[in-house]
């Protein structure tokens, strides 16, 4: 349980409690349990407190510092953490349902079996953070940093991550199914088994990336990089291919029944048997047309 005077200090006033830090390095803050709703704690100094199930709900920590601070099963939905540090925190199973975390340092942070759906990430610093397990569902991650970050198995469904940096990032058997990755950078990434239909890679870069066996129907790979990518046994069934470059690409067993793959590199492969049995467009798609709905992601 939380200790009373370090309570009691916080809530008095962020200067003086930040001034107390200050003072007293070593002491590690108890403030477990606790329930801190709707407080205004911005740019309070939080870092190695102990904040185990403390409720932070609807909080402001805008600029605070709770790097390698203990936030395991917090509740910290719908708070606003706006370029906090989170660096190295632990927040395994913490809620974090809807919170503002827009250029957030998560680096290196343990978010295993958090709850993140809805939360703005757009901009956060995630490099080598472990998410696995982790919920994301429709989650804003545009222009996130999750380079060698762990995400396998987590959900991502219908999440945004255009523009994300993931390379060498751990997907394996995430669910990513309608996410948005237009111009991501998936290059070494480990997509294996994961559920990736109706996902939108357009123009990203899945160079040298692993997605064997994943289920890619229905997704728009239109102008990706996949050369050297592994699509063993992938299931690209209705897949949009068209312009990508799959140079020294992987396709042994995949499906690519009603690919779309016109303009599509192909080359390193002996493919026949597999273009004929897809079912390639009489005409080319309209790429300028494409590239006019993506002038958002590209501007």
């Amino acid at each position: 349980m939380a200790n009373p005077e370090h309570l009691s200090l916080l809530r008095r006033s962020i200067s003086q409690w930040n001034s107390w830090r200050d003072e007293n390095p070593h002491i590690r803050p108890d403030l477990s349990h606790c329930n801190l709703t709707q407080a205004d704690l911005h740019n309070a100094n939080l870092s190695n407190a102990d904040l185990t199930a403390t409720i932070f709900t609807g909080a402001n920590l805008n600029g605070s510092r709770l790097n390698g601070s203990i936030l395991k099963e917090a509740n910290l939905s719908g708070a606003e953490l706006g370029s906090a540090n989170l660096c190295e925190a632990n927040l395994t199973e913490a809620n974090l349902l809807g919170a503002f975390l827009q250029e957030a340092n998560l680096s290196g942070a343990h978010l295993e079996r958090a709850l993140l759906n809805r939360a703005d990430l757009s901009q956060a610093d995630l490099h080598k953070a472990n998410l696995t397990h982790c919920s994301l569902a429709g989650a804003d991650l545009h222009n996130a940093d999750l380079h060698n970050a762990n995400l396998s198995g987590a959900d991502l469904s219908r999440a945004d991550l255009s523009r994300a940096n993931l390379r060498e990032a751990n997907l394996a058997e995430a669910n990513l199914s309608y996410a948005r990755l237009m111009g991501a950078k998936l290059n070494q990434a480990d997509l294996a088994k994961c559920n990736l239909r109706g996902t939108r890679f357009n123009r990203s870069d899945l160079t040298g990336a692993s997605l064997q066996e994943a289920d890619l129907k229905g997704a728009d790979l239109l102008g990706a990089k996949l050369q050297q990518a592994n699509l063993k046994l992938a299931n690209l069934t209705a897949a949009n291919l068209s312009g990508a470059n799959l140079q020294e690409a992987q396709l042994e067993g995949s499906i690519l029944q009603d690919a779309l793959l016109e303009g599509t590199v192909l080359d390193g492969e002996d493919l026949s048997n597999m273009l004929a049995a897809a079912n390639i467009p009489a005409t080319a798609p309209d790429l300028d047309a494409e590239q006019d709905d993506l002038s958002d992601f590209f501007a």
